[in-house]
């Protein structure tokens, strides 16, 4: 997630937000999440997680050592993202983000 960011902070990249609502999240990070909290805001946000949902990603994305646990969240982000209107390209782009805090 660090080479999207620093090519868009060099310009090679365009910043691109889907929605308002994620750039308010992802504006100071050039639209990549870097921190778990923005993953977690993302969720909220964008797939309609709870704050307690969120935290259960927030122990999962933690558990790295535990191969897998970020997957059963898997089908509620891309549900979630999906009926607020987002691609189911830029869903899994973004689960796969949030997976990559896990590993």
């Amino acid at each position: 997630m660090v080479h999207p960011y620093l090519r868009r902070r060099c310009g090679e990249e365009p910043v691109s937000y889907p929605s308002e609502a994620l750039r308010q999240v992802l504006h100071k990070t050039l639209g990549v999440p870097l921190f778990q909290e923005q993953a977690m805001k993302v969720a909220m946000v964008a797939a309609g997680f709870s704050a307690d949902e969120a935290d259960q990603l927030r122990r999962a994305m933690a558990a790295w050592r535990k191969s897998g646990a970020i997957m059963r969240f898997h089908q509620k982000i891309i549900d979630g993202m999906l009926g607020n209107g987002y691609t189911r390209q830029f869903a899994e782009d973004t689960f796969h983000q949030i997976q990559g805090f896990g590993e």
